[in-house]
């Protein structure tokens, strides 16, 4: 097949972020040195912005300040400024994996006039034990598709995002990012996609690393953060949902955790004690043990993955709940993103 010049592309990256941070300048530095690609603009929509920081970096860069909430409203406010006719969208944890990166992302426009919306692949590196359990759970909400190629059909995926790149023109027709859902915000995008028959790709070489949540504390403040915004998405699409089960049997998890104790406490009243319910957790921790080190060696790190991924469940599920109790109490509850 026959690729045009890229040059024809003129790409508008959007960078949502919560400050000026290292991360986002490593990442500013990469993108300036991106190869075979002309970048039109770089706008970085920052909530915590201060004129010297911004100045102290790089004056080419277009920093916007958010006065909002929600990565929705921050990505629809960089696009409003964006110059190109093509976006490309990514976090200021992120890293690009090449100084190709850009170009592997973008050249599918070039390849095929029909395409309009292309993700690339994300991965989480392997550097922490809470990355590493980030990684075995495909992200949590960023998943990696692995290194083959493919285009969504009938069967719907859902890209992130991040690194994730479209045509203005199909951002504008699907009238951007809905601001009323602080999580799942690209999975709504793409399901409106979807809805519309837009075609959508995965291109494996455009590959980014995703830095994500490096210790335990901001890993269940993320957990608690997505609680509290999943109330939007499942008021959107229903409880009941093959897009956000997690959410359900989270708050299942909530829910029944009192029984669960109570019956294990009466267990050891009656002389049970493992024998009961104790030995029924014990079978769904092993059963989980087991599912994790299918895929891997045995090492220590399968075996706290099961209890790190019940913990984040059960305060997902309970960030879920005080969202739903603030609400109905009338109270207004400001999620960060």
């Amino acid at each position: 097949m026959t690729t045009r010049n890229q040059n024809e592309l003129e790409v508008s990256v959007i960078i949502p972020c919560i400050s000026i941070s290292d991360d986002l300048r490593t990442l500013l530095k990469s993108i300036k040195d991106q190869t075979e690609v002309k970048i039109e603009d770089i706008i970085v929509v920052v909530r915590d912005l201060s004129g010297t920081e911004s100045a102290s970096i790089m004056s080419e860069i277009n920093f916007l300040k958010q006065t909002g909430n929600g990565r929705a409203e921050a990505i629809n406010l960089g696009a409003k400024h964006a110059k190109g006719n093509v976006f490309v969208f990514i976090d200021e944890d992120c890293l690009p994996a090449t100084d190709k990166w850009l170009m592997k992302l973008t050249r599918s426009f070039l390849e095929s006039p029909d395409i309009e919306i292309v993700s690339g692949r994300i991965i989480v590196p392997d550097t922490s034990l809470i990355q590493a359990f980030i990684r075995s759970m495909n992200g949590v909400g960023t998943p990696d598709y692995g290194g083959e190629d493919f285009s969504v059909g009938s069967n719907f995926r859902s890209f992130s995002g991040t690194n994730l790149a479209l045509r203005k023109l199909t951002y504008n027709n699907l009238g951007g990012f809905d601001e009323n859902l602080i999580v799942g915000e690209d999975l709504d995008f793409c399901l409106r996609a979807f809805k519309k028959k837009i075609s959508m790709k995965y291109s494996s070489d455009a590959v980014v690393y995703h830095l994500h949540r490096r210790n335990f504390f901001s890993l269940i403040r993320h957990a608690w953060k997505t609680g509290k915004g999943s109330r939007g998405f499942i008021k959107k699409y229903g409880f009941i949902s093959n897009f956000l089960r997690g959410t359900a049997i989270s708050v299942l998890s909530v829910l029944m955790t009192p029984l669960l104790v109570y019956l294990f406490w009466l267990s050891f009243q009656v002389h049970f004690q493992i024998i009961g319910i104790g030995l029924i957790l014990l079978i769904l921790y092993a059963c989980l043990t087991v599912g994790l080190m299918k895929k891997n060696k045995f090492n220590i790190r399968n075996i706290l993955f099961p209890s790190i991924l019940a913990l984040y469940g059960y305060v997902l599920g309970l960030g879920f709940l005080y969202q739903i109790i603030c609400n109905g109490r009338g109270k207004n509850t400001v999620i960060m993103a």
